[in-house]
């Protein structure tokens, strides 16, 4: 429990019960390191097993598939588990409720340096839990050439590192993970070793090895902090994939970008993949393999040094820990999600409706516009702000540009530490201020100590900067 929650490597716990039994460093112990290591491993082990309740099945433990010792996630849809019968024929306005929404994100702390072997440390368990099946997945890999993937939208540095990411001395840079978006499990078969930064190679076969535990008429809806690029050719990628691994349909889906890395993306990548404007994706943020990261991250300083099966081994007993936790806490957390949903909604609710109330005349043109882009996405986007006329950044270029100008050719300045497009700025700021003050004071009913306090504050900044100005 030391080592699942609070990270404990194995060998600091045992150097721990040594200064326990004697902290004088005069007395000599046999070492049984090893041995306590061997054990904790095996105990590991067993317990997936009996989470599992292989000793229940015919086949046995021997007889145990990919996945099957992976905690699976109650929540999400499952047909023929939690599904009612002609769940796949209900109207389009329902469609939503079976949605799948799975997230994939690379974690680069998890790396394992270029010690020890397969066949010096086999896995116990590999490929029956988080990570995908080894030997098969290596054998994929060495088919693979250098991919150049260049992004032509941001630049993040997945893909610009994918093939210059330090990787001397490493046997494994890092793990790609598949998640459930809603609620933060992790996928059976969901794990990769990554060998040479992010490459599509490695993650197309993570995604394609989760989608062969789910049914193919789910609607699945994919988060990726990359989605504009790694969507273009993913049927493609997946079509070259071993039959082993090669869906034979993947059905509908959508592929969407986190809702925090989004903002990194050139346009229209904030509006097109943005799960804001995805009907059925309510209040899902993409975000949450980022805390699964978080969770896993410590565990990198004693995983980096051990060998690739007992690695395996261990981070499986992690992620299977994370989903354990994850299961047992759904009542509380979604009653308080349910509670603040229902409070949210009918705040917007209100809000919408009394901006609808001042748009008459142009409600119906705006919902035919939603309506037609949510089809066909090459239809004019609706989200999307047309530029019209001279924004600020250009006022401020043409002012910079007048005064290089004057500049040059010896004009004095009228100031000597302000400029004239600073001024304007200051100026234009300090207006935005002054509104800002004034819809506080307009949109407040009731002044609580706490509001009187903030007006206070904003009212003093503001007598600074027009002192200033």
């Amino acid at each position: 429990m030391q080592n699942l929650q609070g990270k404990i490597a194995g060998y600091d716990f045992y150097s721990a019960l040594e200064k326990l039994t004697d902290n004088s460093g005069l007395k000599k112990f046999k070492d049984c390191y090893k041995a306590f290591m061997h054990m904790v491993r095996e105990w590991q082990f067993l317990k997936m097993v009996k989470r599992a309740g292989r000793s229940h099945s015919r086949t046995g433990i021997k007889g145990t598939g990919p996945g099957e010792l992976a905690i699976i996630c109650p929540a999400c849809p499952h047909p023929n588990i939690n599904l009612p019968e002609g769940w796949e024929n209900v109207s389009p306005d329902e469609r939503f409720i079976y949605f799948l929404f799975l997230a994939i994100d690379t974690c680069f702390r998890l790396k394992r340096c270029l010690i020890s072997s397969e066949k010096k440390d086999p896995g116990l368990g590999t490929g029956l839990g988080s990570f995908i099946e080894d030997k098969k997945y290596r054998k994929y890999l060495l088919t693979v050439t250098d991919q150049r993937e260049i992004s032509s939208c941001t630049s993040l540095s997945a893909l610009d590192h994918t093939n210059t990411k330090f990787s001397t001395g490493y046997a494994t840079t890092g793990t790609g993970v598949c998640c459930c978006a809603r609620h933060e499990l992790i996928e059976r078969g969901g794990v990769g070793d990554l060998q040479k930064g992010e490459r599509y190679a490695n993650m197309d076969y993570v995604f394609s090895s989760v989608l062969r535990h789910h049914h193919v008429k789910l609607h699945k809806v994919v988060s990726y902090n990359i989605a504009c690029q790694w969507s273009k050719n993913l049927l493609e990628h997946l079509k070259s994939l071993p039959s082993h691994i090669r869906p034979d349909n993947i059905g509908s889906y959508n592929t969407v970008i986190p809702k925090l890395h989004v903002f990194s993306h050139n346009p229209p990548c904030p509006t097109d993949f943005s799960l804001n404007y995805l009907p059925g994706a309510g209040r899902t943020d993409g975000e949450g393999i980022e805390r699964v990261h978080a969770m896993t991250g410590p565990v990198c300083a004693s995983t980096k040094q051990m060998g690739p099966g007992y690695r395996h081994d261990a981070l499986d007993a992690q992620w299977l820990f994370w989903n354990w936790q994850k299961v047992v806490g759904m009542g509380l957390a979604f009653y308080k999600k349910l509670v603040k949903a229902l409070l949210k909604a009918k705040l917007t609710r209100e809000e919408f409706e009394r901006f609808s109330e001042q748009q008459p005349e142009r409600i119906h043109e705006w919902e035919e516009m939603v309506v037609a882009w949510e089809g066909d996405h090459t239809q004019p986007n609706p989200y999307t702000i047309p530029k019209s006329g001279v924004t600020e950044a250009d006022v401020k270029l043409l002012l910079a540009q007048n005064e290089a100008q004057l500049a040059s050719q010896g004009v004095p300045t009228v100031h000597e530490t302000v400029n004239a497009s600073a001024f304007i700025v200051a100026g234009l700021g300090l207006q935005e201020h002054q509104r800002k003050a004034a819809h506080h004071v307009k949109s407040t009913n009731i002044w609580t100590p706490t509001q009187k306090t903030e007006l206070l504050e904003l009212r003093t900044r503001l007598h600074h900067e027009l002192a200033r100005f």
